[in-house]
């Protein structure tokens, strides 16, 4: 299935902090446990998949590479396999 149930991503930073801080590029592969610093998602619609300030998961790296191979027009990544995070992140619950 192309889109199996996930929950939403836990949220380590607030958006406008992520956004702000300073960024760094890994392979999509090496995301797990970093934090987004850009917003991924699907156009159309245009519905975030993730939005800056996230965690990478194991079952959304999935779910974007099986968007990709499917064709579809996964937007937000620098690079067809890269990810920008923010650099040296740390939980913030403000």
């Amino acid at each position: 299935d192309l889109h199996p149930r996930v929950r939403r991503q836990r949220q380590m930073c607030i958006r406008d902090r992520a956004e702000e801080a300073a960024h760094g590029s890994v392979r999509l592969e090496e995301a797990a446990g970093k934090v987004s610093a850009d917003y991924i998602y699907l156009y159309p619609p245009g519905i975030p998949m993730i939005v800056p300030g996230e965690i990478f998961t194991e079952p959304m790296i999935q779910i974007v590479r099986q968007c990709q191979e499917a064709g579809l027009d996964v937007e937000g990544l620098p690079e067809t396999d890269t990810i920008n995070i923010v650099k040296n992140a740390r939980i913030d619950y403000n």
